[in-house]
């Protein structure tokens, strides 16, 4: 956010403190709690005053006038947003759903360990990377020895293959209702940090999001919990808030959104609040059940105002 001069009847502090709780300046005036007023903010234009309260006003302008200058960081997120990939904020669709994964699975099982397998053999959803490697080489009968020992080179040539075939990315799988709606709503949020928690391995995650045309929406520098961190989801959530904190965040308030039993017991794991979504091939009953702290369930993310209210700490109906 540019540097800010705003009008007020108090000191900075006050200016402050009022407008950093759960709604941002930003929500405030689309809300009508507070009138747009004079021009006094470089780079985007925006005053300050309370409504009925033009006398305060007047008094205000005749000489309390307080510069409040502003790193692009200097309003601290309070709230972490944290969303899972596959199943949450995108789908596979097709013939060739999730192509560009699956194959940079099947090209290091040939590369590395010589045979021609595929992940679907096993089932998989909700699991890491790793783990989804590691459980299809077992299927397979090799060796727990030679997993392990050659687990660093296996991830290296996935990441090998997807950086050389990232235009294969968006191939059989599609962005979910509701998604992009509530990424720019989000992301136009000084007070919110949002990153990404999946089992995907960091650069596979993050291809997938920019070639969707999804990567701008996301805080930047780009931050998050990803399977090359750790085959444990419950860490991920956890390994992507203290990365947040070097992000900014001063908060705790974190919510993690996904779409399997596996994410919302990591959200609780990890001490987040978790939002689970019926977009993947779970349903309702089976999320509810999952859960140990009353998450919160929705059929998807269409209704992305209702979303923005939850992450604000407002009840939902």
């Amino acid at each position: 956010m540019p540097s800010v001069t705003a009008v007020v009847p108090t000191s900075a502090h006050t200016f402050r403190s009022s407008w950093t709780g759960k709604s941002s300046l930003r929500t405030r005036l689309h809300r009508g709690i507070i009138e747009p007023c004079s021009v006094t903010v470089s780079g985007f234009s925006v005053g300050v005053r309370h409504r009925r309260d033009d006398d305060h006003w007047q008094r205000a302008r005749k000489g309390c006038v307080h510069s409040v200058t502003t790193s692009p960081h200097s309003m601290a997120p309070t709230t972490l947003i944290t969303f899972d990939v596959d199943g949450t904020l995108i789908h596979s669709v097709g013939e060739d759903a999730n192509k560009f994964h699956k194959l940079a699975f099947s090209h290091a099982f040939k590369t590395v360990h010589g045979i021609d397998a595929s992940i679907d053999e096993i089932p998989h959803h909700g699991s890491t990377d790793k783990l989804v490697a590691a459980d299809t080489l077992r299927h397979r009968g090799v060796p727990e020895e030679d997993i392990t020992t050659k687990m660093d080179e296996y991830i290296s040539t996935m990441i090998e293959y997807a950086r050389q075939n990232r235009e294969q990315a968006s191939t059989g799988i599609q962005i979910l209702p509701g998604v992009i709606d509530l990424l720019k709503v989000l992301h136009d949020r000084d007070d919110m940090l949002i990153a990404l928690v999946t089992g995907n391995l960091e650069p596979i995650g993050w291809i997938k999001m920019e070639e969707l045309g999804l990567l701008p929406y996301f805080s930047s520098p780009n931050f998050g919990g990803f399977g090359t961190d750790h085959t444990d989801r419950g860490e991920l959530v956890k390994i992507a808030a203290e990365r947040a904190r070097s992000h900014g965040w001063t908060g705790d308030n974190h919510w993690h959104v996904g779409d399997t039993p596996k994410d919302i017991l990591a959200a609780e794991y990890g001490g987040a609040k978790a939002l689970g979504v019926c977009t993947g091939v779970f349903g309702k009953e089976e999320l509810e059940k999952s859960s140990k702290n009353d998450a919160v369930i929705l059929p998807d993310l269409t209704d992305f105002k209702l979303v923005e209210e939850l992450f604000e700490g407002m009840p939902v109906l």
